[in-house]
This record gives C-alpha cells, sequence and structure tokens, in this order.
C-alpha cells in the first residue's frame, strides 16, 4: 500500500467514523424518549461489536485475563460515557448536549497550546460555530 492510498484510506475512515457516530447520535435522540437511554447505549454497544468482529477475531486460545481486562475496562468506561450523554441529549437535546461535550476537549486543547496559530484557528472555529 503507498503513502497516498493509506492517507486516503485513513481519511475515508476518519469520514466514516464521523458519519456514523453522528448518524448514530441523531437516531439515538429520536429513540431515548422512547425506549430510554439504557437500551439505545445496549444497542449502540451491539452494533459496534457487530461491526468490529468481522475485522477483527482474535484467536481465543491466546486471550488471557490479563489481556482481557483493559478492553473490559474500557468497553465498561465506554458504556458510561454514553449513557452519560444521551441521558444529556434527552434532558437538554442534541444540540447543547454535543456542544457541552466539545468543549471540554476543545478547551483543554486551547489551555495547553503553545503556538499562536492555534489560538487563531481555535477563535476562527469558535466564531464558526456560532453562526
Amino acid at each position: 500500500m503507498t503513502a497516498k492510498s493509506k492517507r486516503l484510506a485513513g481519511a475515508g475512515a476518519q469520514l466514516v467514523t464521523e458519519v456514523s457516530i453522528n448518524y448514530g447520535s441523531s437516531l439515538a435522540g429520536l429513540a431515548i424518549p422512547i425506549v430510554g437511554s439504557p437500551v439505545v447505549v445496549a444497542a449502540r454497544q451491539i452494533v459496534m461489536a457487530c461491526a468490529v468482529l468481522p475485522f477483527y477475531r482474535p484467536k481465543l486460545s491466546t486471550l488471557t485475563w490479563r489481556l482481557l481486562w483493559p478492553a473490559l475496562l474500557l468497553g465498561l468506561d465506554l458504556a458510561v460515557m454514553n449513557l452519560a450523554f444521551y441521558e444529556a441529549v434527552h434532558l437538554l437535546g442534541l444540540g447543547i448536549a454535543a456542544t457541552i461535550e466539545f468543549l471540554g476537549p476543545f478547551s483543554l486543547a486551547l489551555f495547553t497550546s503553545r503556538r499562536p496559530l492555534d489560538f487563531i484557528c481555535a477563535t476562527t472555529a469558535a466564531g464558526e460555530s456560532s453562526c
């Protein structure tokens, strides 16, 4: 695989990921009032597992508790994070909840930046998002 095709594959994977996350969140916003946040989180975890398993299928004989426990903790962490986010979507609406979720990493990146160009880009992004 050439460097250009690797970049295109990476960009394509990022695009599909972003569309999937945003589309899933919008569907979740519609489903939460009907079935509740825990059911939506469980459904998204199951869909994620079904999407990943065809690409990564480890040999069961090589799996040990030492290898499994970090993955299980990550899965639990993601489930709790998604549950908190979907409860916020239910209570506040998708736009407000997504904005609050974005502000944490955005603020951290901005405060830890050392280049003036980063501040200019952040100010531009903040101005564009308020339009």
